[in-house]
């Protein structure tokens, strides 16, 4: 039997790293540069929450220099180069047009918590019939339509519809509205999009495997666990697509030093490995609870030793930590939100593992400075800057700043 690869922790982080196009040299710098890199990370999970930008859209900040939230709405619903939809986990995911075949047959029958699937309809306990009927209907009278078209008392119904003929490819989401809360609208695809792919133009298991190996090549080293949960497969599906792809020779088996699962890598990236170990220039990532690398908290906490809690849920003094990836280590995270009216990004907390030297501290605020700007905030506000270390470096920062960009509040 061949003995299996050993690697170091680092070694593996620094992979995951560069395969999540993270790092300097493997970010992108243009509006042309983001659908290679939505290709290379296996699509970006959408999300809606307005408290900051959106999540999408950070997800390409941290991978894309110069990124501008534009950029991607054109891409999806001008040059349709990418398409949202429905795809792992049955979850609304970006990826691009050209691969949504593959995507599609690969995650027809994913597992999604609730235990649903929109692909199969028979098991409502709801004829959902008419209201298919009706989405279609109303989208040939009108060409474009949204949920808000339809009676109060019949929408959650009409979205289990529009989210059927989504998965279908019966309807494309056309557009969204501008502004923190971007209503979707959905029409015919022939309508919007030329040479719309044919969705059964590729086999559902090679589409599968296609996926499986999408997802390693996405984190560069990555355990079946990790597979199975990024994509909703159970473990016994990933386990029998890893054995036939080994035997094929397209992945090995890797040890990881202080890990007890086994990890895969595609046989390509195996001199990615050496690659990962040349000297990167220092980078900070603030990343949302969603981002590709940070979603999986058990893996998280298994690879980097680092992971949070989510607190998407709560409706009162919510969290949405974005942590801060320094190189290959968490340091902590910031809670952020954004008072738009007053054009200001209000840094709540934050909160980090260790203590941080000065240069350490200062890459952290010069991105957190970037993250507003971002935002088109003139001021950050800073409230409760525990531990104490940090509120003296903001004082620094203020009595330095002439324009006092920088506020400490205590609340």
């Amino acid at each position: 039997m061949k003995s299996l690869k050993v690697i170091d922790t680092e070694s593996m982080r620094r992979l995951i790293v560069r395969k999540q196009m993270l790092t300097p040299s493997m970010q992108g710098s243009s509006k042309e540069d983001v659908v290679n890199v939505v290709s290379k990370i296996a699509g970006i999970q959408y999300d809606p929450l307005p408290i900051v930008s959106q999540a999408h859209y950070l997800t390409l900040w941290n991978r894309v220099k110069g990124f501008q939230e534009d950029w991607l709405d054109s891409l999806l619903y001008e040059d349709r180069l990418l398409v949202e939809t429905e795809l792992m986990r049955q979850v609304m995911h970006i990826v691009p047009i050209h691969e949504l075949p593959h995507y599609y047959q690969a995650t027809r029958n994913v597992r999604f918590q609730s235990g649903r699937n929109i692909f199969d309809i028979s098991g409502y306990t709801v004829d959902m019939k008419p209201y298919i009927s009706k989405v279609l209907r109303e989208i040939e009278k009108h060409d474009v339509i949204s949920i808000s078209d339809f009676e109060k008392k019949e929408r959650g119904f009409i979205k289990t519809a529009l989210f059927h003929l989504l998965w279908n490819g019966k309807i494309v989401l056309v557009k969204r509205d501008k502004g923190p809360y971007r209503k979707a609208y959905y029409g015919f695809p022939d309508n919007f999009i030329k040479n719309f792919p044919d969705l059964y133009s590729a086999g559902e298991d090679e589409s599968r495997e296609w996926l499986v190996l999408k997802i390693l090549c996405a984190f560069g080293v990555s355990s079946k666990r990790h597979i199975a949960q990024y994509i909703g497969y159970s473990l016994d599906e990933i386990d029998k697509m890893l054995e036939k792809l080994e035997r094929s020779g397209e992945v090995s088996r890797v040890k990881v030093r202080g890990l007890r699962e086994e990890q895969y890598i595609h046989v390509m990236d195996e001199d990615e490995l050496k690659n990962s170990k040349q000297q990167e220039g220092d980078f900070i990532s603030l990343l949302t609870p969603i981002d590709n690398l940070v979603r999986d908290r058990r893996w998280l906490r298994q690879v980097f030793g680092y992971t949070f809690e989510m607190e998407y849920f709560r409706k009162k003094k919510m969290k949405w930590q974005l942590s801060i990836l320094h190189n290959t280590d968490f340091l902590g995270f910031i809670n952020p939100k954004a008072d738009r009216p007053r054009k200001t990004m209000i840094i709540k907390d934050i909160v980090l593992k260790r203590d941080l030297d000065e240069s350490e501290l200062s890459e952290i605020f010069h991105r957190i400075t970037d993250f507003a700007k971002f935002h088109q905030a003139d001021k950050i506000e800073f409230w409760k800057p525990q531990p104490e270390k940090i509120g003296y470096y903001l004082k620094g920062i203020g009595s330095r700043e002439t324009n006092e960009r920088f506020i400490i509040k205590s609340t």
